[in-house]
């Protein structure tokens, strides 16, 4: 395999990686979002995270990714979306058990329990910029 295919065979993998990881961190955003009190948090925040669905949702269903991928797009969306919630369920009866104790969701070493589960979302937002 010539050097070049397989750099834009590199290339195009990167590229839908980080279009899933964007949807991830986008989903978890408004989940959490969807929870805060702060309106104008809310409302901006929820906003961008909506918007980077879409984008990511509408670059899974076209032409590009075809040309990037063999795979269905909207498929491996879709299961992207399946396991993001699963995680969000898990993280949530997790919470619900008291594995944290009363101290406010925090660990034994004193991390915060949301602060380590939404750190992926900081950093993927961060790289995108």
């Amino acid at each position: 395999m010539s050097l070049y295919i397989e750099a834009y065979k590199n290339l195009a993998n990167e590229i839908i990686i980080l279009a899933a990881r964007d949807y991830k961190a986008a989903l978890k955003k408004e989940h959490r979002l969807s929870r805060t009190k702060d309106e104008n948090e809310r409302c901006t925040a929820a906003i961008r995270a909506q918007q980077i669905i879409k984008e990511v949702t509408r670059f899974f269903e076209s032409s590009w990714f075809e040309l990037l991928s063999d795979a269905n797009g909207p498929l491996l969306l879709a299961n992207i979306r399946k396991m993001t919630m699963q995680e969000i369920l898990e993280k949530e009866e997790f919470k619900e058990r008291g594995a944290f104790g009363d101290d406010d969701d925090k660990s034994e070493d004193g991390d915060n329990f949301d602060e380590f589960w939404y750190a992926e979302d900081t950093e993927e937002e961060e790289s995108t910029k």
